[in-house]
């Protein structure tokens, strides 16, 4: 794959500012001005793609010193460079900066966030709503890289977020269809979309679905309490950036709320155990099965959501810490009173 730079992506500066505020969520956000929290956003590929090649693998071996478990999880996890105890990372790492179309991705990337910290300043924003919420919990060290188009945020423990910043050049950026991206899901490759994908991966990392069995409930509610964290830690509290909708799909779901959950109901899959029989439903995709074509995929974790805001906002005495140590689907759907009206999909 050749990468060239693409110079009017310049535009899409602009998108983190252009999307529509719609929320379902009536939740007041807390002061949070007064708490510190260690940022240090690092910045892997200002650091490597500015270094001589002559100079890379001495930076290498030192950055590797000095950020373990950032390599561990660039170099040695995600790359699958090779082991950091032995230096067989040091080859294939040095190979990949120094590749002319790893560079080329790069260029794009820096036309965009060379200068622009407006996302980025959103997810620091949100590990201080974090630490308001859970002051016991560790903070990640957050950085930024080129991963040649691999997960758009990554972790491997609590230690660690990784952010692909090619993951976000914009629905136009001229490679994400050859390289296999589904229309639906290049729609969100945007900068817009960058601080709650961050921000997930570090939820599902601090708090890891653990049931055994499990229904299909017990995980539309884990997913949902993951994206009510997002209501309570993101400044711009637009659903459609919390789930990946657009705002038609926000729209349909809304207006089929009750449909959609007599729907679960009526093909008994609530309480169903076998997930290849419920997976399509809370998974990204296109659209949901056996409902209309306007529907969108991942219907499944939107519902279970709703259900986690009803929950929380008719058991106040919960805290949000023992909201997400209850694991059971049943309790939370029969504490939340949700009851919506049911009736066709329109």
């Amino acid at each position: 794959m050749k990468v060239r730079t693409v110079t009017y992506l310049i535009i899409y500066v602009l998108l983190f500012f252009q999307m529509a505020c719609t929320s379902d969520s009536n939740i007041k956000k807390p002061n949070v001005n007064n708490i510190e929290v260690d940022f240090n956003l690092l910045r892997t590929e200002k650091i490597f793609f500015n270094i001589d090649s002559t100079e890379l693998r001495k930076s290498l071996v030192e950055f590797t010193q000095n950020q373990n478990s950032i390599a561990e999880l660039y170099f040695e996890k995600l790359l699958q460079a090779g082991r950091l105890e032995d230096n067989s990372y040091l080859k294939s790492t040095q190979l990949f900066f120094a590749n002319e179309n790893i560079k080329a991705l790069n260029d794009s990337v820096q036309l965009i966030y060379n200068d622009f910290e407006a996302p980025l300043a959103e997810v620091e924003m949100a590990y201080k709503y974090f630490k308001h919420y859970f002051p016991n919990k560790e903070l990640p060290q957050p950085f930024t890289a080129i991963t040649e188009f691999g997960p758009a945020a990554f972790t491997l423990d609590t230690a660690t977020v990784g952010i692909s910043l090619d993951m976000y050049l914009g629905e136009d950026f001229v490679y994400y269809p050859s390289l296999g991206f589904p229309q639906y899901q290049i729609k969100h490759f945007k900068p817009a979309y960058l601080p709650a994908n961050t921000m997930k991966a570090i939820y599902t990392a601090t708090f890891p679905f653990e049931k055994e069995p499990y229904t299909m409930l017990d995980q539309m509610i884990y997913n949902g309490k993951i994206l009510y964290l997002l209501d309570l830690t993101l400044s711009n509290n637009n659903d459609n950036l919390k789930i990946s909708y657009t705002q038609e799909q926000i729209e349909w779901a809304n207006s089929n709320v009750g449909r959609v959950y007599a729907f679960f109901i009526e093909k008994e899959l609530l309480y169903e155990t076998k997930s290849s029989k419920f997976n399509k439903y809370i998974n990204e995709g296109p659209t949901s099965s056996g409902m209309p074509i306007e529907s969108p995929g991942n219907i499944g974790s939107w519902l279970g959501w709703q259900i986690v805001r009803a929950f929380m906002a008719n058991n106040p005495e919960v805290s949000v810490e023992k909201l997400m140590q209850i694991n059971e689907g049943q309790l939370i759907l029969a504490k939340s009173k949700f009851k919506p009206k049911t009736g066709f999909f329109q």
